[in-house]
């Protein structure tokens, strides 16, 4: 009996840990299309400097955080504050590279 509730806890833990990968996952890919979105966007605004990279940081982090606690559903306390923090940062600095080539490109081909 006692073999089996080790078990079941241990079933529980990798549900929770590939849960936890599924979001990360979706984050990161909400992250990339945010992302390109505000850079062509941005491009085409002609917005420059501290003013953009202030706006994508904060866009940035309300879409991750809408995505996880929102459309994920996701257990805030479950999570704690570890994997909130895992979730922020995955996918980030992908996410920033991507922001800059459209909105440079972008930025680009407009105004150039």
């Amino acid at each position: 009996m006692r073999a089996l509730r080790a078990s079941e806890a241990d079933c529980a833990r990798y549900a929770h840990a590939f849960r936890q990968a599924e979001m990360e996952t979706a984050c990161h890919w909400v992250k990339q299309v945010v992302s390109v979105v505000q850079g062509v966007v941005f491009g085409l605004m002609p917005l420059t400097g501290s003013t953009a990279l202030l706006t994508y940081g904060a866009v940035t982090l309300l879409s991750t955080f809408i995505t996880y606690s929102l459309l994920l559903r996701a257990d805030l306390d479950l999570l704690g504050l570890d994997g909130q923090l895992e979730l922020f940062k995955e996918g980030g600095m992908a996410a920033v590279a991507t922001f800059m080539l459209a909105w440079i490109v972008t930025y680009t081909f407009a105004h150039a």
